[in-house]
């Protein structure tokens, strides 16, 4: 009988949050910017999100994020037939065009500040001014867009697996700001000299990883850094500001899509920046092609490249893939009520299955590229000129209404995928902690455990690269053209 009744609570319980929700749902999206909790519910449902995000989560989109632009630029004829560009220093683009950047870098802050609803301004300390000063131009450019100001921003390339540095010496691996550089072990960073001649491929493949070395490092006031407490950035809104990676969580990420009560019980899933790095790197690059400077033209093109292809990963577009709104809602009632565990493990749970996709990718990506299997259906997928005919024209609400909302509509099957395929530990064990030996044996325990899950998470990869690649293309080549780049 006992349990009958406590059956018939939960049942009960369970219906009446579906009406509840529906209730405000419908409040929320009739006044969105008038519609409130009471205190209680937000701290329930922000809470839940706020664990999740405070989680030792994964935070890079894509592991490697050269290993798919290569093959998506290889395949545009535009792009291929591009000349090759003479290699120089940062110091030597920024003073020949000290002036023209202040202008062009104050009217991308008013862009900023008139178009990005949560943009926190760039303080007028900070403002780029030309003083003529060539020992500090670097400096005051990376305090001007707000970058980590320790990263070194070295002339290299991040070499195709497919060839390897060839004969150009392999610089150490510390190319990044991080401490800890085992993310980093399998890549190749092969030395460039000043005035050496260099495909735009090459330099934006390249460039396009550099946001994972760190360019987005501590920029937060709570991040204990002396550049956080200068850029105005306010505190962390999301992501442990006390973990190394974390704090580049905000710069590369964008949840536009979730429900309005989400956003309204958790505001600071809008504290997101990919939209102001795409677009003031994407500036920037068609600046310097315009004004003779095509190495720095395109490795700031491939700077916003990073963030732009981190949207279409569903697990940067969706806040707890594979939990609906009425779920969240759910599990937290059971929090209130004295039992955290559901609570718990769902947030587990999706970081592990956000390590999994990109531990998956990755290693999958790499073996086929080094390889050299050139009919690779994952490899082709990125060099898929047919899926550049099903998106609109480029624009700057692109990375908003194209890319996120596609990868956020897709997020609910790449998670039952995951579930599907991988070996129930890696997915569905809140328990389980990925640690150095749990990745490498991803792969081969995958390939194993469900042949025909395998298989279909696969096809799904091939869904989400050749997307990968046809964005890659709409991005650069709207780009191209815009700076006027002839075609060869």
């Amino acid at each position: 009988m006992k349990i009958t009744a406590i059956f018939f609570s939960v049942t009960l319980m369970k219906n009446i949050l579906k009406k509840l929700f529906k209730v405000l749902l419908f409040c929320a999206q009739s006044a969105p910017n008038r519609f409130t909790f009471l205190p209680w519910q937000t701290m329930s449902l922000s809470g839940l999100l706020a664990i999740f995000l405070f989680s030792a989560m994964p935070l890079a989109a894509w592991s490697e994020h050269a290993l798919g632009v290569y093959p998506a630029l290889e395949a545009s004829q535009r792009i291929a037939s591009l000349k090759e560009a003479s290699v120089e220093e940062l110091s030597v683009f920024l003073i020949r065009n000290e002036k023209q950047l202040e202008k062009l870098l104050a009217e991308e802050e008013d862009w900023a500040r008139n178009h990005l609803e949560h943009y926190p301004p760039l303080p007028e300390s900070l403002r780029f001014t030309a003083t003529g000063e060539k020992a500090t131009i670097v400096a005051r450019f990376a305090r001007a867009v707000r970058i980590h100001p320790g990263l070194m921003l070295s002339l290299y390339v991040q070499a195709d697996p497919r060839t390897g540095c060839k004969n150009r010496p392999v610089l150490p691996v510390k190319q990044t700001v991080f401490q800890d550089n085992s993310s980093f072990k399998n890549i190749e960073f092969c030395r460039l000299t000043p005035g050496e001649k260099i495909h735009p491929i090459v330099i934006t493949a390249t460039a396009a990883d550099e946001p994972d070395h760190g360019l987005d490092i501590g920029l937060f006031e709570d991040n204990n850094t002396p550049h956080g407490s200068q850029y105005a950035f306010g505190p962390q809104p999301f992501g442990d500001p006390r973990l190394e990676y974390s704090s580049q969580a905000p710069f590369h990420m964008g949840f536009y899509h979730e429900s309005p009560i989400v956003y309204a019980a958790a505001p600071f899933l809008k504290q997101t920046y990919p939209e102001y790095r795409i677009r003031l790197y994407r500036q920037l690059g068609i600046f310097a092609l315009k004004n003779g400077h095509p190495y720095w033209g395109y490795r700031f093109l491939g700077w916003g490249l990073h963030y732009l292809t981190d949207l279409t990963q569903p697990y940067h577009a969706t806040v707890l893939p594979g939990v609906s709104t009425l779920k969240m809602l759910w599990i937290n009632f059971l929090a209130i009520l004295g039992f955290p565990a559901a609570k718990d493990n769902a947030v587990n749970l999706v970081s592990n299955r956000h390590t999994a996709i990109e531990e998956l990718q990755g290693r999958l990506l790499r073996a086929e590229l080094k390889t050299n299997q050139a009919d690779s259906p994952l490899v082709r997928a990125f060099a898929d000129l047919a899926a550049d005919t099903v998106y609109p024209a480029y624009s700057d609400s692109y990375p908003r209404e194209t890319i996120a909302r596609e990868a956020n509509e897709r997020a609910k099957q790449a998670d039952r995928l995951l579930v599907k395929a991988l070996p129930e530990k890696y997915t569905s064990d809140p328990a389980f902690d990925y640690t150095p030996e749990a990745k490498e044996q991803i792969l081969p325990d995958t390939r194993l455990f469900n042949p025909a899950g395998f298989t279909e998470l696969n096809q799904y990869f091939v869904i989400l690269f050749q997307s990968f690649g046809a964005h890659t293309r709409k991005y650069m080549e709207s780009a191209l053209q815009q700076a006027q780049i002839p075609v060869s």
